[in-house]
């Protein structure tokens, strides 16, 4: 799938309130993706917005904004396949 990384960093960083540095719970420091919608939650803040990208599944929200922030391209293709986002 090709989507608009700025348009997918904004999405991301709107919702990155509900992120936590350390696991305080399940997935406090990941990205939740699933059914068309990204979601937060660090166990005060839940976050949720529509999102671009089109996966279900969970990915560690630094690292994932860190490369996204590298990528010079406008549009990027990005996927899921074997459990793991390829970019």
């Amino acid at each position: 799938m090709q989507i608009n990384k700025n348009e997918l960093l904004k999405e991301l960083e709107s919702v990155t309130a509900g992120t936590s540095q350390r696991e305080i719970v399940e997935q406090s420091s990941c990205f939740v993706f699933t059914k068309g919608k990204v979601y937060t939650y660090n166990d005060e803040i839940a976050c949720q917005q529509e999102t671009s990208l089109k996966i279900d599944g969970a990915i560690q929200a630094s690292p994932f904004l860190a490369l996204l922030r590298k990528i010079q391209d406008e549009q990027i293709k990005i996927g899921k396949k074997d459990n793991m986002v390829i970019l």
